[in-house]
Formats: structure tokens, C-alpha cells, sequence
């Protein structure tokens, strides 16, 4: 069970006893997002992007993850094999490599340049039809939530906490409870977090 923006504004509204709009729910999401990025919470994920015949270069605001530095890249051939990862080299070699030929062919290298990322060879797309993707994310500017469930608790208190805010409560005990329960909730995942990627490097659902 995934957490909804309408999930947190039917609760914060019913704890608190309010009545705030989505609207207003929402820029209280954005706000929450923003603060578990500068906290440090790391989000991982893995996507397929699938790849055009002899098209090296695919923009990375169409993926459905904005990837980190440090991504790992594997094709999948039409067998369903998956390779080894894909070597990462500099814009200038990869030019490099294109300026001494580029027949179609299983790629082996890629690189990141204006916000695209290039393969090279350029793919033969119908023996190797797919890249995947694997990394540390952001999180998007979005109320679509891709944390866990556990962040559940984390930001139904956070959303109570910018309700009293927004009516100038924020001074006052019942605001500032939720807020020390905001933190309370956070601490324990952040220990949580730090403890998953010690023990267990290659666990990305977050």
C-alpha cells in the first residue's frame, strides 16, 4: 500500500481537525520532500528504458527517474540476459569512440552530456532491446510519494504540523508536540536508513 497525497490530507485533517483542501495538503507534501532530501534520505531505484535501433542517445527527463551521479547501466538482450555493467566514460571520449566508427552493436560504454545519456556502439535494438537503470534517485517536485510505507507515520505528522503552521498556530504546544514527533519519527528512519545501507548495499526499496 503505497502513501497518497489524499491519504495524508483525509488523516492530517481528521488529527488535527481541520479541514484544509488538497491544494493546500499538497504544497505541505512538496515541503516534506524537501526536507527528507536535505536530511539526507536516499531514495534507489531500477527502470528499463527501451532502446531504438542505431539511436545512441535518449533524454533522461523522459526516464521515470531522475538518477544521481554514480548510475549503473545494464542491457538486456532479446533473450532476456542481463550484462555486465556498462563502462562510464567522459563526454570527450565518447566522442572519441564515435569519430573512429559506430557500427550497431551490443553497447559497452555510456556517458552523460546535456542532459542526455549516450551509449556506444549504438544499439542493435533487436538483439539487445533494453537498458536498466539502476541508482540513486531524487525525488521528484511531485505529491506522487515513492517513499515506503514506513515514511507513512513521518509524514502524517509533518502534515499536521504545517496545518497548525498555516493558522498561525505554530508557537503553540499542540504545533510544536507534532513537531517533536515529526523529528522522532524521522530519527528513527534516518538510523534505520544508515543501518539498511551498511548491512545491506544492494536493498533499494526505499
Amino acid at each position: 500500500m503505497s502513501i497518497t497525497a489524499e491519504e495524508l490530507r483525509t488523516i492530517g485533517n481528521e488529527r488535527s481537525g481541520r479541514s484544509k483542501s488538497q491544494a493546500d495538503i499538497d504544497k505541505f507534501i512538496k515541503s516534506w520532500v524537501a526536507d527528507l532530501t536535505i536530511r539526507g534520505i536516499i531514495l534507489e531505484a531500477t527502470e528499463d528504458v527501451d532502446l531504438e535501433d542505431e539511436q545512441p542517445n535518449y533524454l533522461e527527463s523522459e526516464f521515470d527517474n531522475l538518477f544521481k551521479n554514480g548510475l549503473v547501466v545494464t542491457v538486456i538482450d532479446s533473450n532476456d540476459n542481463e550484462s555486465k555493467p556498462l563502462l562510464e566514460i567522459s563526454w570527450h571520449r565518447y566522442k572519441e569512440r564515435v569519430g573512429s566508427g559506430d557500427a550497431p552493436g551490443k553497447p559497452r560504454e555510456f556517458t552523460r552530456f546535456g542532459g542526455s545519456l549516450y551509449v556506444w556502439p549504438k544499439p542493435d535494438a533487436d538483439q539487445y532491446p533494453t537498458l536498466r537503470l539502476s541508482g540513486k534517485i531524487y525525488h521528484s517536485d511531485s505529491t506522487t510519494i515513492v517513499y515506503a510505507d514506513r515514511f507513512r507515520e513521518c509524514g502524517i505528522q509533518y502534515i499536521i504540523y504545517k496545518i497548525y503552521e498555516s493558522l498561525g498556530y505554530l508557537h503553540r504546544e499542540t504545533a510544536q508536540a507534532h513537531f517533536r514527533n515529526y523529528e522522532f519519527e524521522l530519527q528513527k528512519l534516518l538510523s534505520s536508513e544508515s543501518n539498511r545501507r551498511h548491512h545491506n548495499v544492494g536493498y533499494n526499496d526505499i
